[in-house]
């Protein structure tokens, strides 16, 4: 294989065997240009099409993992987005969770016209579940420390919850000098998740 990714692919992922194909199979003008860029057979195993000069089609698998790549950017696994799961009911809930067949035969557009192409593609990811990326509208921009949260947070495990010890004395940590108030950490109802 010509292309291995630098990412962490949280998908199950099934090689497609030792298939290629070329850019006649996509629409996706991105997608046509990492094919040319790592093509390595001068022979199309979708549409047929060939060459007696030129390496025309890239690995499917190479080119599985670079659609996986773009499209990790916009969606993920539900489990690792915060989705919540209603066990009573066993499902997701507060984000609309699709399988891989939905997600690439109804939300992506990516130009297959070829049956066994697209076949492929699904059946790389099995029944794997995905989510838009933050689903709940709330992108991490900053993280603010909260160390008097954090010292509360490890009291509490301290004093256990039918253990009877009122309260955790917490000796010699230093605080780090920091500029801003307690006030500033507080957030405003509509954007406070646990009120």
């Amino acid at each position: 294989m010509g292309y291995i990714p630098d990412i962490r692919i949280e998908h199950d992922f099934r090689s497609q065997g030792d298939k290629y194909v070329c850019i006649e199979c996509f629409g996706d003008y991105a997608i046509q240009e990492f094919i040319e860029k790592f093509a390595e057979s001068k022979k199309c195993d979708y549409c047929k099409k060939s060459s007696k000069k030129h390496n025309i089609a890239a690995n499917i698998n190479d080119v599985i993992l670079f659609i996986l790549e773009g499209v990790e950017t916009e969606w993920g696994d539900p489990n690792n987005e915060g989705v919540g799961w209603d066990s009573g009911e066993g499902g997701y809930y507060s984000a609309v969770v699709i399988y891989s067949y939905d997600l690439f035969t109804e939300e992506l557009d990516l130009g297959i016209e070829r049956e066994e192409l697209l076949s492929d593609i699904i059946d790389a990811f099995s029944d794997d579940m995905w989510c838009q990326k933050d689903p709940h509208g709330h992108t991490l921009r900053v993280t603010e420390l909260a160390v008097a949260d954090e010292l509360a947070a490890a009291a509490g495990l301290l004093m256990g919850k039918l253990e009877r010890i009122p309260a955790v004395l917490i000796r010699d940590y230093h605080f780090p000098a920091a500029e801003g108030r307690a006030r500033s950490l507080v957030r405003s109802a509509e954007r406070d998740l646990f009120r």
